[in-house]
């Protein structure tokens, strides 16, 4: 089977600090970029996260977030929009914690 860009990087974010830098990165990027609407960023990075959700199991975050996997498909796709507790519960069961910088 061949690799692609984004097996590559799924298998590199193997641990909730490369996917912290990942995903600060991208958030970072998408702040900076002034051509993207909020729109396109925000699928962006809710797109990133359900690809990593699903490189992790969508079944074993759906169980560790006490989150429906319904949900979690609908809300972790470039048209998602999921609310403060979905990605609190989930980004949890990364291992990760949100946070705020200015």
């Amino acid at each position: 089977m061949k690799k692609s860009y984004d097996d590559l990087l799924m298998r590199k974010l193997s641990t909730p600090k490369k996917i912290r830098d990942y995903l600060n990165a991208l958030i970072d990027d998408c702040y900076s970029d002034e051509e993207l609407t909020e729109e396109e960023a925000t699928g962006i990075i809710m797109d990133a996260i359900g690809r990593i959700i699903k490189h992790h199991g969508v079944l074993k975050i759906a169980e560790n977030s006490k989150t429906k996997r319904d949900t979690i498909y609908k809300a972790f796709n470039k048209d998602g929009n999921p609310n403060f507790a979905t990605l609190y519960k989930v980004t949890k069961a990364l291992g990760l914690k949100i946070g705020f910088a200015a």
